[in-house]
């Protein structure tokens, strides 16, 4: 996430905006991945390294450079380094990642990080149980709005896709900042009118308006 510049004073304004019209208290959240994605490298180690010994031993059998076995050995051994050190390398980048890890994985491990950031942040202990977790996970192109179960908060799949629309169209052009900006923006305008914020009620910031970045 070395390359997401965002102005976190910025969002914290947009944050305490979003809390004064609309009766959540929201958490944004962004994750540069939220699954496992070890198994890539070595798979793709493993790809490299048949390819490399493919190659090798097509040349050997067919007599082409009179290699002799202490230097099949040598050539070997440097087909496993070079192809540990590419599939390491290749394998940091997303749509590889995503590539080898199945969908039905991705969502499922999506879904569990964002439960248990909720649950990390205490966002069930609102007064008013209106904690509104906003996740975006970045390696699996994936948004998860989490309200507090007993809110009556209805339609997050509608409004993540709509969500995922807008973040994708400013991730692109690498408008993070105005990309996380028009989410929020784009989540007040949706919930004012269903969830407006009362003045006779709790007016109390209960949690920090800080944009969170997830790196565990």
């Amino acid at each position: 996430m070395k390359n997401i510049k965002i102005d976190t004073q910025i969002i914290e304004k947009a944050i305490a905006d979003f809390e004064s019209e609309v009766d959540f208290e929201l958490v944004p959240v962004i994750v540069e991945k939220s699954t496992s994605i070890l198994h890539v490298k070595w798979i793709l180690s493993f790809i490299f390294i048949l390819i490399g010994f493919s190659i090798v031993e097509i040349c050997y059998l067919m007599d082409l450079y009179g290699w002799t076995a202490s230097s099949m050995f040598s050539l070997l051994s440097a087909v496993v380094v070079v192809s540990l050190i590419f599939g390491f390398l290749i394998g940091k980048l997303h749509f590889v990642q995503r590539f080898l890890t199945f969908k039905s994985i991705r969502d499922q491990a999506v879904e569990s990080l964002s439960q248990r950031i909720f649950f990390l942040k205490r966002l069930y202990e609102t007064k008013s149980n209106q904690g509104l977790l906003l996740m975006i996970s970045l390696m699996e192109h994936r948004i998860v709005i989490k309200p507090d179960p007993r809110s009556q908060f209805a339609g997050c799949d509608e409004l993540s896709a709509r969500l995922v629309q807008i973040l994708q169209q400013h991730f692109k052009q690498k408008n993070y900042q105005q990309g996380l900006l028009s989410a929020i923006e784009h989540l007040k305008t949706d919930l004012k009118p269903k969830f407006p914020k009362n003045s006779s009620g709790n007016m109390q910031n209960q949690i920090p308006n800080k944009l969170i970045w997830w790196n565990e």
